[in-house]
């Protein structure tokens, strides 16, 4: 593809990267894939760069957004952490933006009483069902254990 062609394509792409970013915050490597399925991949590039330097495309703000909102669904450090390494977001990133939350065992907490209660688990059956449901939202074994020990007998 020609330099005219890229050239007379990147008002195109440019606006079809910031019609994503108008709808919510996207990481650079989801926004790119959105966009390569339309758009030759070194124009995509140089759009998501410019918009970069402009600050309009962040990696950072999408991950602390992504933490924020699914810390609001009950969602635990573990969890988080895979879907940001899924939407190719740097170990480094991850880390900062999950480090912003508080207290990981408070939220472990609050998610283990909204859906089973403040009771203690009847029996071991029951124990081991809210364990693992701990564990599919994302917390670690030491967050889940912390939860569980603040359970009223």
């Amino acid at each position: 593809m020609s330099d005219k062609m890229e050239t007379a394509e990147y008002p195109e792409v440019r606006r079809s990267a910031m019609n994503y970013l108008a709808a919510r915050e996207h990481a650079f490597a989801e926004l790119k894939t959105k966009l390569i399925r339309r758009y030759p991949s070194s124009l995509v590039e140089t759009v998501l760069t410019d918009l970069q330097q402009e600050s309009l495309l962040s990696d950072e703000r999408y991950a602390e957004m992504l933490v924020r909102s699914r810390m609001q669904r009950g969602y635990g450090p573990v969890r988080l952490k895979m879907e940001l390494a899924q939407k190719g977001i740097r170990d480094v990133l991850a880390e900062t933006a999950l480090s912003s939350v508080d207290d990981w065992y408070e939220q472990a907490v609050r998610v283990r009483e909204k859906k089973f209660g403040t009771s203690f688990p009847v029996d071991q059956k029951e124990k081991a069902r809210q364990y693992r449901f701990m564990a599919q939202r994302g917390f670690t074994s030491d967050q889940i254990s912390y939860a569980m020990s603040h359970c009223v007998e």
